[in-house]
């Protein structure tokens, strides 16, 4: 597979020679996305295309999700997280009973940003 027009003079189908794909993710997954795009350039686009998905998803839950629920609609817990508190934080809260949250029939928690915020307001804060 070709990575798409080169300039005259370079031989097609090295992906990360043109830098055609820029990965959106953090400094974390760096490591992770240079292996994928090594794959690729071998024609083995599965691990390439999971970690394409998985960004997908992460940016779903945390930016779309959010703004199209509302305050009441429960969403999955990764949607809820925040730089003030963490995916892991509110599951653990949840499984305590100290989140308001509702465990779907797949496994999941799901709350609302209004019961977050209350659960925010309402914690221990360490000093």
């Amino acid at each position: 597979m070709t990575c798409g027009p080169c300039p005259p003079g370079e031989e097609p189908g090295n992906f990360r020679q043109h830098e055609i794909a820029k990965f959106p993710g953090g400094k974390r997954d760096r490591d992770k996305y240079l292996q994928a795009m090594r794959r690729a350039d071998n024609d083995e686009f599965g691990p390439l295309g999971e970690l394409i998905a998985r960004s997908v998803t992460t940016n779903l839950y945390r930016f779309v999700m959010p703004a199209v629920a509302g305050p009441v609609k429960l969403v999955p817990l990764p949607a809820l997280a925040t730089r003030d508190v963490t995916e892991d934080a509110l599951r653990v809260a949840a499984a305590r009973g100290r989140l308001r949250a509702v465990k779907g029939d797949d496994g999941m928690w799901r709350s609302s940003k209004k019961w977050v915020n209350e659960y925010l307001k309402s914690r221990h804060r360490r000093s």
